[in-house]
């Protein structure tokens, strides 16, 4: 036999290797799957830094959105309109100039989408859109690039940390809606249209959907945000417009000067965005923790194998030597052989 052949300092060795091998077999999962945890943390604040700078750049849509409507009724200039139009343009600029790989594909195909509003955005300039042609155009360009950010995607909805994730794509979403509902009522208002009203109903019974379901994700120091929030709104419009516009918009807006009612609802188009920096900073916070503390037992059960490993390999090697060196001696010669000492 193959064990018969060894030494006695190798059947030591082997008594010993084989407990190390298994501890290590048993450790090294555990190390690998704390790790891939860290990177799983990494890779999520990399997408919600991400989806805060498509945030930034769809708020820029809304608002180039309504100053565009805004053109039309004779309420904004050009020079603030095309400003707007540049800042627009800058940001896609920036997204566009991120290191290799830093924005997913989607968003990068999504990205697309704000080139093809310039034939739009000409015909504005000129005089020659109907309010129509831009809802109908910027709508599918903001929710494209919502989408294209894949939040809900990936996600453990089991921690907090998930749960944030899936706050900020309901966030952006309804801020997405908000926007395009505020634009409405400013159509309602100004041209009284049975076909503006309609859809503005629409809009709002989208919008109360998804505000229910990211209300129920959010933690209630972020809610007491939106709630400041919705005290603004109700400061700039009425305490129950939003309610009364939703089933009759034309008559919630009777008593409300168009003068007065286009920069409220130019202004209530940024409010998200402060609900925005505190979600994006709480997941951030949360996330980073997360891979901090991934991290720490990696290294923690590595360092202590490792540490395990040294010891026992530097006890086995001691005791190895203690117990071969008498076993592997040369015999003493028998009494009356050359050289042995003789008796008395």
């Amino acid at each position: 036999m193959l064990l018969a052949r060894l030494r006695i300092r190798g059947k030591l060795a082997l008594l010993v290797v084989i407990p190390l091998l298994s501890m290590v077999a048993l450790a090294v999962p555990a190390v690998l799957d704390r790790v891939a945890a860290a990177q799983r943390a990494g890779e999520i604040a990399d997408r919600v830094r991400v989806a805060s700078r498509i945030g930034s750049l769809v708020q820029d849509l809304q608002q180039e959105r309504v100053l565009s409507v805004g053109l039309l009724l004779g309420r904004v200039t050009r020079s603030e309109l095309m400003q707007k139009t540049a800042g627009v343009d800058d940001r896609v600029a920036d997204l566009r100039a991120a290191p290799a790989g830093l924005l997913p594909p989607e968003v990068t195909e999504a990205l697309h989408g704000v080139r093809g509003l310039t034939d739009l955005r000409a015909a504005v300039l000129a005089g020659t859109a109907s309010p129509d042609q831009i809802m109908a155009a910027y709508g599918p360009v903001s929710t494209g690039l919502i989408d294209a950010l894949r939040l809900p995607f990936g996600v453990d909805t089991d921690t907090a940390a998930g749960r944030q994730v899936l706050a900020l794509d309901g966030l952006l979403r309804v801020d997405e809606a908000m926007g395009a509902c505020a634009t409405l009522i400013v159509l309602v208002k100004a041209t009284g249209s049975p076909r503006a009203s309609a859809s503005y109903v629409a809009c709002m019974a989208g919008l109360r959907a998804d505000n229910q379901g990211f209300r129920s994700l959010i933690t209630p120091e972020q809610l007491k945000l939106v709630t400041l929030n919705d005290a603004a709104v109700a400061a700039r419009t009425s305490a129950d417009f939003l309610t009364r516009s939703a089933l009759d918009p034309a008559g919630a807006t009777r008593d409300i000067p168009l003068d007065a009612l286009f920069p409220s609802v130019r202004s209530m188009i940024t409010f998200g965005q402060f609900i925005e920096k505190k979600l994006v900073a709480d997941v951030i916070a949360e996330v980073s923790g997360q891979q901090r503390r991934a991290l720490t037992e990696a290294y923690l059960v590595g360092g202590i194998v490792t540490l395990i490993l040294a010891l026992v390999v530097l006890l086995s090697a001691a005791v190895a030597r203690t117990v071969a060196r008498p076993l592997t001696g040369s015999p003493a010669p028998p009494t009356g052989w050359p050289g042995s000492p003789r008796r008395s």
